[in-house]
Parts: C-alpha cells; structure tokens; sequence
C-alpha cells in the first residue's frame, strides 16, 4: 500500500492537498514520513484557522449590512409617516433612535433568556418601547422614563466613563412619567445623579464570558471584571453633574452616552452612603498602572480649526459656547479613544469623532493628537451612516 499526495484543482477542495490511496504498485507514489505528515497537518490547522477568520469577517459584513438595510427602513417609515417598531430574531440589531435625523425615537427591542430565546415583546401603550428581561422563574418588564439628547451622536469619540470628558453635555427629558415636573422637585439640590440605561446599540445577542478592555492591549478578563457594553443583561450605570433642572427636563454634564439612549431610572448620588467608608479599595494592577497622566495624550488644535470652529458655532445643539465644544473635544481626544483594532491596524488613518453636530477629523502620532479638520456633520459621508457601525470592536471595549 502506498499513498500519494495530489495537490487538487477541484474548486470543491479549494486547492487543498488531497491524499489518495492507490494500491496499483505502478502508480507515481511517495513514502510517507511522520515529518512530513507532521507538516501536512500544520498546513491543515492553518487553513482551518484562515477559514474561521474569513467566517467571522463574514459575519461582521453581515451584521453592517442588516444594520444599514435596517437604518434605511426606520428613516423610510419615518418619512411616510408610520410608526416604526424594531425587532430582532434572535439578535439586539436595533438601530438607535436620532432625534435630529428624523428617525423614530421609540423601538422595541428584544431579549433573550439565559439559553438564548428570544421573548415575545408588547408594548403597553401602543406607543412606547416595552424592555423585558426573563428566566425560567420570573420577569420584569420596564419602560424608558426618557431618551437621552447627547452631544456624542456616534459611538467613535464616547467616552468609556463620563468623569474623562466633564465638559460633554446631555438632557433628559422625561416621557414616560406621569407628573414629570413634580418628580423631579428637589432634584437640582443635589450635584450628581446616577444614570441608569439601556445599552441599545449593541449588534449582537451573543455575550462573550471575557472580553478585551482597550486599558489590557488585548488582554482578556472576565465580562464581569469590566464594565464593557456586551453583558448577559445589557445594562449601563454612569455618574453625571447635573447643570440645572427645569420642568420635566435635566440638564446634565460629564456623562459618557450617546445620543438616543434609552434611560430607565435616575438616582441622586449620596456621597456618604456610594463611597465606602473604608480604605481598603482594591483595584486591578492594570487599571491602576493605566492610571499614570504620563500615558495622556497631548492635544493640538491648529488656529485655523478654532476658527473654522467659531464659524460653525451657531449649528450647535448642544453647547452654549465654542470654548465649551473646543474643551470637550480636547478632553475626549486626550484619552485617545481609539479601539485597540484601530491603534494597531488603522493607526495611519485619520480618526473620525462625532461631536454635536460637528465632524472631526484628527491625526494621531505616538502621545499627539492634532486635529486636521472640522466641518458640519450633515456635510459629511457620516450623517447617512447607522449609529452603530462606527466602532469596529466594541463588542470588547471596557474600563
């Protein structure tokens, strides 16, 4: 018995080598040696590894494309006039609500169970979103008291945690609320509130048990040791100031949220009950040696982009002040918030940060960040793309 080794034209086997058995002692035919079987078995892990990762992209292109097809729809539904209602199959593909834009400010979005169902959702009103948790013993169903107004209109630029960016601004307006104005008497008394939300961008069902925070290079820990977007119950806490209070709206800052976020509840921050009263606090070595301002970056903003800046002061929604867009964009830019995918594979390539209604373009060079351009975001490309396809890996970005 011998075999040989035939390198196969067959489009069925992709050019991979074929083993053939042939008893006929006449036919062309090599010894086979563990080396060099050893080595054919290498090549075939390889090429499955290559496949695995041309699936995977495949499934990414995928994602991006239902997401466009339906960000179409919702603006399609919007302009005829009918109520847009955003499900899922087994997927959180929802694209997220943009006030300025025209598009629905109220979907449905569904979630799953520990296995991985997919629930039924209804709304309770006909008009507003039903959010509905469940296992095989319980429920619980909520209804967002508001959406926020953001100047963060894409995820690029979002700050991981608000405290880095005190300069950005936010409102909520309450709509779910019966007595909005009443039930938020006594509120601009306090200086922080506590935001909880819904993290609706999220592309995916499928939650990772680690994840990669953008701090760790690449490293993975547990989804649990992060506060990443991608969780078993899509939840998000943050600490924001609040600015003023008037009626059924709070004006907010240093909060780290994009624009359309579905709020579920907001608690007054109690400093003497949220703090520990303890000096034994642990953190991990890693964050801690993140940490260092040594590792910030340093910001230029060329004078002809102030005043390119100054010339578009009067389309912004949400800042009273140029200065005060000027200082958001630094303090977002000092934190460098590229994925780590674009540190290492797109780190020549101009970084794109949504900002109110502006477009920045900047250029990162080791620790400095000059910024290139500013124009109009309903200028630019941007304006017509989905809200969450702009951040290739967020799936594994966390504090």
């Amino acid at each position: 018995m011998s075999i040989r080794f035939e390198q196969s034209s067959d489009s069925h086997t992709n050019g991979r080598m074929a083993i053939v058995s042939k008893t006929d002692q006449d036919a062309l035919s090599i010894s086979v040696s563990p080396k060099r079987l050893l080595g054919e078995l290498k090549a075939a892990k390889a090429e499955i590894i290559r496949l695995q990762r041309q699936l995977q992209k495949f499934q990414r292109d995928h994602d991006k494309q239902v997401t466009a097809i339906q960000f179409l729809l919702q603006q399609k539904i919007a302009t005829g006039g009918g109520t847009a209602v955003a499900t899922s199959s087994g997927s959180d593909d929802n694209v997220a609500p943009n006030h300025d834009e025209g598009i629905p400010t109220h979907e449905l979005i569904e979630q799953t169970t520990g296995d991985g169902a997919v629930l039924p959702i209804s709304e309770a009103d006909g008009t507003r979103p039903v959010y509905r948790t469940s296992t095989a013993k319980s429920s619980v169903t909520m209804q967002p008291i508001g959406f926020l107004k953001s100047c963060f209109v894409r995820l690029n630029g979002t700050p991981r945690q608000g405290d880095i960016c005190r300069s950005a601004r936010a409102r909520l307006q309450l709509e779910n609320v019966a007595d909005a104005a009443m039930a938020l008497d006594g509120l601009s008394e306090f200086s922080h509130v506590w935001v909880l939300y819904h993290f609706h961008l999220n592309k995916s069902a499928m939650v990772k048990p680690k994840v990669a925070p953008p701090r760790l290079g690449g490293a993975r820990v547990g989804v649990y040791s992060t506060r990443a977007p991608y969780r078993h119950n899509p939840l998000g806490l943050s600490l924001a100031r609040v600015e003023a209070v008037d009626g059924d709206t709070v004006e907010l800052s240093g909060l780290d949220v994009v624009d359309g976020t579905p709020v579920l509840d907001i608690k007054p921050y109690l400093p003497t009950f949220d703090s520990p009263a303890t000096s034994d606090i642990r953190v991990p070595s890693w964050l801690l040696a993140t940490q260092d301002s040594s590792l910030e970056i340093d910001v230029v903003v060329p004078e002809d982009v102030i005043d390119a800046l100054r010339g578009l002061a009067g389309h912004l929604k949400m800042f009273k002040e140029v200065d005060e867009a000027a200082e958001c964009i630094k303090e977002v830019l000092q934190c460098d918030p590229r994925s780590v995918y674009r540190k290492n594979k797109c780190a020549d390539e101009l970084y794109p940060l949504c900002l109110d209604a502006l477009h920045i373009l900047t250029r990162f060079d080791g620790h400095t960040a000059t910024v290139v351009s500013v124009q109009l975001l309903s200028d630019t490309a941007y304006a017509d793309t989905p809200l969450n396809v702009n951040n290739l890996s967020l799936a594994d970005e966390a504090d």
